[in-house]
């Protein structure tokens, strides 16, 4: 059976013009390659927390606060008690040579509720045997240890049995601030850790039925302490997948580089196939062909050579996002299900729609062409006159194409303005410099003259393809810059002689010790102030659950568990409102920060009552100050006057600035005599920020 005439002149063009169509072909394969690999690789991510979603959560129901809730959970009625008590905290773990700081983890006898938890070289286990502790295989490279070996968390003196491969409740370490470590809650007064203002969170886990969530959940809700909140396993992930999400859309809108590069490829290479193809199809007009049969043709051309070269990228895609994840290590959830078709479907209709979109316009010109062409060839003005149109066609399909990929107006909206933008202005420049160039060369070697008098010769089809280069290399580039960008601000803005460690979890009875200790070493800018742990409860006498928070930051800051102080200000706070107290006041007066005073509309006069350990502490605002938290200081939202918190439960915490190389002896001296604080290397913590990013 002879195939359609359409079918064969499609066919005859593809020979034809093999060459110019097959760099085409490629130039859209790379653009759908990169689309497809961030887009199977976020499903995949997306579809294992969908999958695990209580294994993530560790539980059907989870309560979490960041304070000690297992008393709490002991006064409940015995239905309502957990299944299952975790406590998590940032503490050090030393080594005969070494310290690290290090996520601690202390679990009950039924850990995990769900999941599995993996240990090498035992495999699928339960919590660590009593005496011993679990932790990430990094910590055994940063501290020179091996399975067996010792190591000293808080008072305790710990065994090493084994290193965690997969940690069920735990979606990934790119939030950490140092390695898992993971003991038995029966071994956790050892360590000493707990001591009032300690830093720590307790998560509360329950393993109920389907049922009996929903039930539970009201249950529990009407009895949470303060601060405290409840996820199940329909909502608990939602900020994770939403932060997956997020980071997928942005991924894929940066892929769009390539597909932008691919649609200038289409553009000049479509062009070409109309210049070369114009007296053909002059020659078809005039034996009969009609403009209907031309469009068949061309569309045809184009649509296979998408065809190809989208199933190339889709292919090379699905490669790519195989091996993403090895690459990534442990900032992916484990156990990656497969991708589905979704993304291949998403990248083969991207590539057709790119290269119709920017080609569509001279496909139509190419089949209005008259059959006086086959004895004259078209005004080159007129062929010129093309390149606007095909330009906001093609933008037109970008936009849509953002649409679908985003499914986000916003980001639409700011995606095309920000194309416009740069066209307009890498267009400009490109113009300018195609008219500059030849007469700054006019000089040179004959090599350099001819190739900058072809470019400039090249017309519309030569600006497009550096404005679409141009486009393409600041979009790849933008990652890297906002990376760089994130550490190096802060590291610009911090001043030379900031601090670079921080000290907290320091007890009233090691404080006298503790100054001597880092000032023998060395140690400048120490200041060991009190931090008491509080809850806000009133704001001018009004309970704070009946204040209205205008943002959902002003709520985050007035249901947190917050840290005050008493005393002086730091010297460099500036004094915006009201004046600073003299001596001790016989009444509590505050000193509040100034983002604190705009958001709850506070200012001198008002007052703050606070919770501290089951006690109520009112004060009045006396003044407003603008904190410099670029310092690295320890500054405070909320100061109190001297002697306002004497008679509460507190821990001191410092900053201070010492030599690196003076650094480790200092830390190995404070934690051989005072093993439960916590010291903090501001440059390990900017390294662990720099890996996430």
């Amino acid at each position: 059976m002879t195939p359609p005439l359409s079918i064969r002149l499609a066919l005859r063009e593809i020979l034809h013009n093999r060459t110019l169509l097959a760099t085409l072909g490629l130039a859209v394969a790379a653009g759908t390659a990169a689309l497809v690999a961030i887009g199977a690789l976020g499903e995949r991510v997306e579809r294992a927390l969908s999958n695990e979603t209580a294994a993530l959560l560790g539980g059907d129901i989870k309560v979490s606060a960041r304070r000690d809730l297992r008393s709490w959970a002991e006064a409940l009625p015995e239905p309502l008690r957990p299944s299952l008590s975790v406590i998590e905290m940032p503490t050090m773990a030393v080594s005969a040579d070494a310290q690290r700081l290090v996520e601690l983890k202390a679990v009950g006898s039924t850990y995990p509720l769900y999941g599995e938890l993996r240990v090498s070289p035992q495999g699928k286990v339960g919590p660590p045997p009593p005496g011993s502790v679990w932790v990430e295989p990094g910590l055994l490279q940063q501290l020179a240890l091996k399975i067996g070996d010792t190591i000293g968390i808080g008072y305790a003196k710990l065994q090493i049995a084994g290193t965690i491969t997969r940690e069920p409740d735990r979606a990934a370490g790119a939030f950490s601030i140092g390695p898992r470590v993971m003991l038995s809650a029966h071994d956790l007064p050892a360590t000493g850790l707990i001591q009032p203002g300690s830093r720590i969170e307790t998560i509360l886990l329950y393993r109920v039925s389907v049922d009996r969530v929903t039930e539970l959940q009201q249950q529990l809700e009407s009895r949470l302490p303060p601060g405290a909140g409840i996820e199940t396993t329909r909502t608990g992930i939602e900020q994770t997948r939403g932060i997956i999400s997020q980071t997928a859309d942005y991924l894929r809108l940066t892929a769009l580089a390539g597909l932008i590069l691919a649609a200038a490829a289409v553009l000049v290479a479509v062009e070409h196939l109309a210049e070369r193809s114009a007296v053909s199809v002059a020659t078809l007009k005039a034996m009969g062909a009609d403009s209907l049969l031309i469009t068949t043709v061309y569309t045809g051309v184009l649509g296979m050579t998408a065809l190809a070269g989208g199933g190339i990228g889709v292919t090379a895609g699905q490669l790519i996002q195989s091996f993403l994840p090895k690459l990534l290590g442990d900032l992916l959830p484990a156990d990656l299900p497969v991708a589905s078709h979704a993304s291949s479907f998403q990248g083969i209709t991207t590539a057709l729609a790119i290269t119709l979109a920017a080609g569509g316009y001279q496909l139509w010109r190419l089949a209005r062409t008259s059959p006086i062409g086959v004895l004259r060839a078209p005004p080159e003005d007129a062929s010129r006159h093309t390149w606007v149109q095909q330009t906001l066609i093609l933008l037109a399909g970008l936009g849509l194409l953002i649409a679908w990929l985003s499914n986000d107006a916003g980001l639409i909206l700011i995606g095309m303005s920000a194309i416009l933008a740069a066209l307009l202005v890498t267009g400009v420049c490109t113009v300018v410099l195609l008219r500059v160039l030849p007469k700054i060369t006019n000089e040179s070697g004959i090599t350099l003259r001819h190739a900058v008098l072809g470019l400039s010769r090249g017309g519309p089809r030569t600006v497009i393809a550096i404005t679409a280069l141009a486009l393409s290399v600041t979009a790849l580039l933008a990652p890297l810059l906002v990376r760089a960008d994130l550490v190096r601000q802060w590291l610009i803005q911090a001043p030379a002689d900031a601090p670079n460690h921080f000290l907290i979890d320091v007890q009233p009875t090691q404080r006298d010790d503790i100054e001597q200790i880092l000032a023998r070493h060395g140690a400048t800018g120490v200041w060991l102030r009190p931090m008491v742990r509080a809850r806000l409860t009133h704001l001018d006498g009004v309970p704070i659950r009946e204040v209205a928070t205008p943002t959902p930051r002003a709520e985050r800051m007035a249901t947190r568990e917050n840290n005050l102080t008493f005393g002086p200000p730091e010297p460099d706070n500036e004094l915006v409102a009201g004046s600073w107290w003299r001596g001790q006041p016989a009444q509590p007066e505050i000193s509040l920060e100034q983002e604190w005073a705009e958001l709850f509309g506070l200012s001198p006069g008002s007052t703050m009552s606070f919770e501290v350990a089951g006690n109520q502490v009112t004060g009045t605002v006396t003044s407003v100050r603008r904190v410099n938290w670029e310092s690295m200081r320890s500054n405070f939202f909320v100061v109190f006057s001297p002697g306002a918190l004497d008679d509460f439960p507190r821990s001191y915490i410092t900053s201070y600035r010492i030599p690196a190389d003076r650094a480790q002896a200092l830390q190995t001296a404070l934690l051989e005599k005072h093993p439960n604080v916590t010291v903090i290397d501001l440059g390990v913590l900017v390294a662990t920020v720099q890996e996430m990013v």
